[in-house]
């Protein structure tokens, strides 16, 4: 999530430099928005991975992703 965050970052950072006199303030709010929740993603992700896991935790988010997965893969195939 933070990758793909950071490059949606990336992206609209280009694009506004491409453009500049065509963007207002409502792209730099976005920015700004973006960067700071970018921010909370990588504090939050750090911090996760600082805890000791746990075992049964671990077993359901990885449950949970297959389910996600097999949903979207379903979705997909239509």
């Amino acid at each position: 999530m933070i990758k793909r965050l950071f490059c949606v970052l990336e992206q609209q950072i280009v694009l506004l430099e491409k453009d500049m006199a065509n963007h207002g303030n409502k792209e730099v709010t976005l920015l700004g928005t973006i960067t700071r929740n970018l921010e909370k993603l990588i504090d939050l992700d750090q911090k996760e991975r600082e805890r000791k896991p746990d075992k049964k935790r671990t077993r359901e988010l990885n449950e949970l992703r297959q389910k996600l997965s097999d949903r979207i893969e379903h979705l997909r195939r239509g």
